[in-house]
């Protein structure tokens, strides 16, 4: 089943498809298990990512719970890239702080 994989690319182009560029895609217990969100960048999240406030107040980050990370994980055929020690899905970092 690919229903997390295509939830995230879902999100991901709806965000480009409105201007909103994409920060991260973060594994994080605050995401509700079974949805895909992506959610604007509370200040906290903003400046540590060191945007500037025009870049922060349009971007957003993809919240996945670990249940679904991990699901995400064992779909067939999903590769996660790697750029500079950067954990990629899609193109966009991907931060598992778990």
């Amino acid at each position: 089943m690919k229903h997390v994989s295509e939830a995230i690319r879902r999100e991901i182009d709806q965000a480009r498809g409105g201007d909103r560029p994409v920060a991260s895609v973060r594994v994080t217990e605050s995401a509700l298990p079974g949805t895909v969100a992506a959610v604007s960048l509370s200040p906290e999240r903003a400046e540590s990512l060191r945007l500037d406030a025009r870049l922060a107040e349009a971007a957003v980050e993809i919240l996945v719970h670990p249940d679904d990370y991990a699901e995400l994980l064992e779909e067939p055929g999903l590769e996660l890239g790697e750029d500079s020690g950067v954990r990629r899905v899609f193109g966009v970092p991907l931060i598992d702080a778990l």
